[in-house]
C-alpha cells in the first residue's frame, strides 16, 4: 500500500521524465503482481506474504488503494490517505484486472539473487497454494492456502512461534510500532503446482534468550465443511474446545466446498532429538480458527536443532464422494522419503507431477538443493515472464540491465585466472570507483566513511564462472580493508539449479594498502 501510494505521487509530480517513466513502469509492475495474486472468490490478495499486520486474514493498508480503484466495495476507506490513490495518474486498466480470472495460473517470482529468494503461487478457481523459498523477515507467512471466503474470515497459514501467539494477536514493541513479530528460523520450500513441501529448522541462533514455548503452527479456518484424520472422517469442525492427536506422517485432510487440502508431516523433531507429534486444536478462540500444532520445546536435556517438514497438496473441483475418496487415497497412501547422511538431510515427497524435494546441509557451507528448481524470472505467470517485459519497456533501465549483464569467465582446469571485480553485475548501493593503486585503476565498494559501520542487504556483485570440471578451487581477492569495521563481506555460490555454498561470512582482516588475501568462509583457518 505505501509503495503504490509513493509511486503514484512520483508518477504524477516528479519533474524528471526519467523518474516518471520508472514510477509508471513500477506501478504497472505492482498492479500486475496484485492482479496475478488476487483471488476473486475471497476478494483478497492471496498467497505468501511478509510484513503482515493481520496474520488471520491478510488484510491491511492496501485496502485503501483497492477501494479507490473499485476492486473492493464497502464504505470509504483510509480517510485522507485515499487522496494519494485518487491523485494518481496511473490506474490499472481492465486487461490487468483480467489477469485474476486466468485459471489455473502458476505465478513464480524472485526478490533477490539467491536461488531460495523466490515465491510460488498456484491459483485454482476454488483454492490456492503458495510457498516462499526462504524467509524475508519476522512477519512472514511463508506457506499459505486460500479458500473462497468472506474477507473477514480466516485463511490457512504456517507460523513459527516462541511466544504462543499463533494468531498474531500479541503485539510487542518493534521500533516505532507494536508488531506481532515472530521467529525467523531456517525455512526452505519447494513447490510443483498443487504439491508443496516446506521445511523449518530451529537453530539456537534463531531463538530469543528467554522463551517458554517453541511451536510450529498451521492455522486453519474453523468453519470448514469436514475433515479426516487418517481414515477417520469428521462431519463438522469442532464448536467447543477440542484436541485431536495426529501421529507423525498421518494425513489431515480438510474440505471446503469443492476444494480439498491435505497435510502430512514426514518429519518432526523435538529439541531433545526425539520425534515430535502434532495435535489439531480448537482452543475456543473468538477468531474462527483451529490450528495444527507441533511442540518442539523440551527442558532438562542438551538442546539440539529441532524442526518439521510439511507436505501440502490441494485438490480442486472435487464435487462427488467418489472423486473425493480417490483424491484422498492418492494423497494418504504413497510413501515419503526422509534420508540423512553426514552432509545432507533430504525430504522427498511424490508430487502429482513428479517428486518434490528439499535437501539441506547438515553443517558447514553446503547450500540447499530444491526439486523442482526455481527459474530465473522476475514475475512469471504460466511460463511467461511478464515482469521482465514490463521493466524492459523502460529504455534506459533495459539498457542498464544489458550493460551490467555478466560476461562468462572461463576458468582453466590448471593454472590461474584473473578478472576485474567491476566486470560482474553490480547492484547498488555497491558501485565502481577509481584509485590509481587499484588494478586497472578501478575497484568496487560499498560507499561509507572509513571505519564506519555500514553495509546493505541490497548491494551485490555477481560473477558468472564457467568451471571445466568438478574439483577444488581457491578464490583470492586484491582488497583494501583499512579498519576492523571495513573488513567483511558475504559470499554465496550457486548454479541455476542448486545453491552450492550458502550465504557465508568472509572476514578479510585488516589491509591498509591494496593486498592479496585468500577467501576464507566463516572464519575458517584454510
Amino acid at each position: 500500500g505505501v509503495d503504490i501510494e509513493c509511486l503514484s505521487i512520483i508518477d504524477r509530480f516528479a519533474q524528471r521524465e526519467k523518474g516518471r517513466d520508472l514510477a509508471g513502469a513500477l506501478l504497472k509492475f505492482f498492479w500486475t503482481d496484485v492482479a496475478l495474486n488476487w483471488f476473486p472468490p475471497s476478494e483478497t490478495l492471496a498467497g505468501t506474504q511478509s510484513r503482515t499486520y493481520d496474520y488471520l486474514r491478510g488484510l491491511g493498508h492496501f485496502d485503501v488503494g483497492l477501494w479507490v480503484e473499485g476492486w473492493i466495495g464497502g464504505s470509504p476507506r483510509g480517510g485522507t490517505n485515499a487522496l494519494y490513490q485518487a491523485l494518481a495518474t496511473y490506474h490499472p486498466e481492465g486487461d490487468i484486472r483480467a489477469l485474476s480470472e486466468i485459471y489455473p495460473r502458476l505465478i513464480r517470482q524472485r526478490w533477490d539473487v539467491s536461488l531460495n529468494s523466490c515465491r510460488t503461487h498456484y491459483v485454482l478457481p476454488d483454492v490456492t497454494l503458495s510457498t516462499a523459498g526462504a524467509n524475508y523477515g519476522a512477519m512472514d507467512m511463508p506457506l499459505t492456502v486460500d479458500f473462497p471466503r468472506s474477507r473477514t474470515s480466516v485463511r490457512l497459514y504456517f507460523i513459527p512461534d516462541a511466544r504462543h501467539d499463533p494468531y498474531g494477536k500479541k503485539k510487542i514493541p518493534a521500533g516505532n510500532h507494536q508488531k506481532a513479530q515472530h521467529l525467523k528460523p531456517y525455512w526452505r520450500a519447494a513447490q510443483r503446482k498443487e504439491d508443496a513441501l516446506g521445511m523449518v529448522r530451529y537453530r539456537s541462533t534463531d531463538l530469543p534468550e528467554s522463551y517458554q514455548t517453541l511451536e510450529s503452527h498451521i492455522v486453519i479456518p474453523q468453519h470448514i465443511d469436514e475433515f479426516w484424520i487418517g481414515a477417520q472422517r469428521f462431519g463438522i469442525a469442532p464448536s467447543a474446545p477440542a484436541t485431536y492427536d495426529i501421529p507423525l506422517d498421518q494425513a489431515l485432510i480438510l474440505r471446503k466446498g469443492t476444494a480439498l487440502v491435505g497435510i502430512r508431516m514426514p518429519w518432526a523433531i523435538q529439541q531433545n532429538g526425539q520425534p515430535a507429534s502434532a495435535q489439531l486444536i480448537y482452543d475456543g478462540n473468538t477468531y474462527g480458527a483451529m490450528r495444527l500444532t507441533i511442540s518442539h520445546r523440551t527442558t532438562g536435556v542438551p538442546i539440539r536443532e529441532s524442526g518439521a517438514a510439511f507436505w501440502i497438496r490441494v485438490g480442486s473441483n472435487l464435487n462427488t464422494d467418489d472423486a473425493i475418496e480417490i483424491w484422498r487415497r492418492q494423497f494418504t497412501i504413497p510413501a515419503v522419503s526422509v534420508a540423512q547422511s553426514t552432509d545432507r538431510f533430504t525430504v522427498t515427497v511424490p508430487g502429482g507431477g513428479g517428486p518434490v524435494s528439499i535437501s539441506i546441509p547438515q553443517s558447514g557451507n553446503i547450500g540447499t538443493k530444491i526439486v523442482p528448481p526455481f527459474p530465473d524470472v522476475v514475475l512469471e505467470v504460466n511460463g511467461e515472464d511478464v515482469g521482465r517485459q514490463i521493466l524492459d519497456q523502460v529504455d534506459w533501465l533495459a539498457e542498464r540491465a544489458e550493460a551490467s549483464a555478466t560476461v562468462p569467465i572461463a576458468v582453466p582446469a590448471i593454472g590461474r585466472i584473473y578478472w576485474e571485480a567491476e566486470k560482474g553485475a553490480i547492484t547498488p548501493p555497491i558501485i565502481s570507483a577509481q584509485d590509481v593503486n587499484a588494478s586497472g585503476g578501478t575497484y568496487t565498494w560499498m560507499p561509507g566513511p572509513v571505519g564506519g559501520k555500514g553495509g546493505s542487504s541490497l548491494g551485490s556483485i555477481v560473477w558468472h564462472l564457467q568451471l571445466p570440471t568438478e574439483g577444488g578451487y581457491y578464490l583470492w581477492a586484491r582488497l583494501l580493508a583499512p579498519t576492523p569495521d571495513d573488513d567483511s563481506f558475504y559470499i554465496r555460490v550457486f548454479t541455476p539449479q542448486e545453491e552450492l555454498i550458502a550465504k557465508s561470512d568472509w572476514h578479510t582482516g585488516q589491509h591498509k594498502t591494496w593486498e592479496w588475501a585468500p577467501v576464507k568462509l566463516n572464519r575458517a583457518s584454510d
